[in-house]
């Protein structure tokens, strides 16, 4: 993205958006970056490029 990045990008969706609901799929998965997102608010993350619990994923972050 060319002015915020992810976690800017969550940071102000959330700020926004009351009860958004954002699942992160980034290749950029140091846990701290992982706990940082979902300390602002992503209800998962998921590593790039795995995708095969996509489904579940949100499945659990709808219900």
């Amino acid at each position: 993205m060319d002015d915020m990045d992810g976690v800017q990008t969550l940071r102000h969706l959330v700020h926004l958006f009351s009860g958004v609901k954002v699942i992160i799929c980034s290749s950029l998965a140091k846990s701290s970056s992982i706990q940082e997102c979902l300390s602002i608010g992503a209800k998962d993350f998921i590593i790039k490029p795995n995708f095969n619990n996509l489904v579940d994923v949100v499945d659990n972050v709808i219900n």
